[in-house]
């Protein structure tokens, strides 16, 4: 009798090779270039998305002035004699604030105020024609409907009253603004003038 004696074969282990240094290296080089594309995309979109919240602000600061005007209560509360409340927009050290205050005897008594990003630059313009130029600017609401209106001024040293009867724009840009339409917003106010209601938009 012939026995056949048959010997067990495992399946060999699959090879554990590592990274080479070439492959390394690649792998490496692959992750700095999609930093250096994806950075200044998140960056930018970082700063779009700052536009967008800082001119929902002004324009949310504004129809709180505009509620406040209408609120006889606080009026009187404010100053019995003389109903105006006013945003004021300053630039210091290149950063723009815009701060609401109501009037009370000569006085000014602060309420609340949107503090812009670094980088954001606000002009204005009047009339949809006539810049006003960068300096800071005063806007006044007073009256109450159909004659409530918003009065406007260039504030250098003393307020010199700016003609605003018809609208006040007021753009908001990024310091890198480009042609590129998401790089500025705008606020824009339309007076009580002509047969038109005041409102305010976002434009």
């Amino acid at each position: 009798m012939t026995l056949k004696l048959t010997k067990s074969v495992e399946n060999p282990e699959p090879s554990r090779r590592g990274m080479t240094l070439i492959e390394l290296l690649i792998s490496l080089a692959i992750i700095a270039l999609m930093t250096t594309v994806a950075l200044p995309l998140f960056s930018s979109y970082q700063k779009r998305n700052r536009l967008d919240s800082d001119t929902q602000l002004l324009s949310g600061l504004f129809n709180y002035e505009r509620a406040l005007n209408l609120s006889p209560d606080y009026s009187t509360r404010a100053n019995p004699t003389k109903n105006f409340f006013e945003i004021r927009f300053t630039n210091a050290g290149g950063k723009w604030s815009a701060a609401l205050y109501s009037a009370v005897s000569g006085s000014t008594n602060f309420i609340d105020r949107v503090d812009f990003a670094g980088g954001e630059n606000l002009s204005f313009k009047i009339n949809e024609t006539n810049p006003t130029g960068g300096g800071d600017f005063a806007v006044d609401i007073s009256g109450k409907p159909p004659t409530e209106t918003a009065s406007c001024f260039l504030i250098s040293g003393q307020k010199t009253a700016q003609s605003c009867s018809n609208s006040l724009s007021i753009t908001i840009a990024l310091s890198t603004a480009s042609s590129n339409p998401g790089n500025s917003k705008i606020v824009q106010i339309q007076n009580s003038s002509n047969g038109n209601l005041y409102a305010v938009s976002v434009l």
